[in-house]
């Protein structure tokens, strides 16, 4: 779609971090970004869509040399976009991006305790598992410690 030549842009740049990020604008469909995140920050292309194949195009489109100045890439939390970026950088940290971290660790924490909460019958409180503990209420700290005390399977998921 849109796109600035990678090794312009990155032009005299020894090591670059990138990310790559779906988006929606406007409510149209599916779209991947490729950022360069550090050391300086720029949106360096707009991939049509987000599927892998269009993925794997653009890379195999970027020089080696390019490649080879890329120490590390953040991404969303896609199994097929990660071992696609491993394989075509493989000298290259793959993260996961924080946000896309802690909503999955979050969504996890949830459906432990609906399943704690059904099979024990019993309410167990959603935002004391969700909030930072720093954040919490007095009484949501002590509602958490309950948690901690009586359902070791929701502890075992919010830590």
């Amino acid at each position: 779609m849109g796109e600035v030549p990678m090794e312009v842009a990155l032009e005299g740049l020894s090591e670059v971090v990138l990310g790559i990020d779906e988006h929606s604008f406007r409510g149209q469909k599916m779209m991947i970004t490729v950022t360069s995140l550090a050391p300086v920050r720029r949106l360096l292309a707009i991939l049509p869509d987000d599927r892998l194949a269009t993925l794997r195009r653009y890379w195999q489109g970027i020089p080696e040399d390019v490649k080879d100045r890329i120490v590390g890439v953040c991404i969303d939390m896609k199994k097929a976009w990660r071992l696609e970026l491993m394989r075509q950088l493989p000298h290259a940290k793959v993260v996961v991006d924080r946000f896309h971290g802690i909503q999955d660790a979050n969504r996890r924490v949830e459906e432990a305790r609906k399943v704690e909460k059904e099979v024990t019958r019993r309410p167990i409180p959603r935002w004391p598992l969700l909030k930072n503990q720093e954040e919490l209420t007095p009484r949501q700290a002590q509602e958490l410690r309950w948690i901690y005390e009586n359902h070791a399977n929701v502890r075992h998921r919010s830590r």
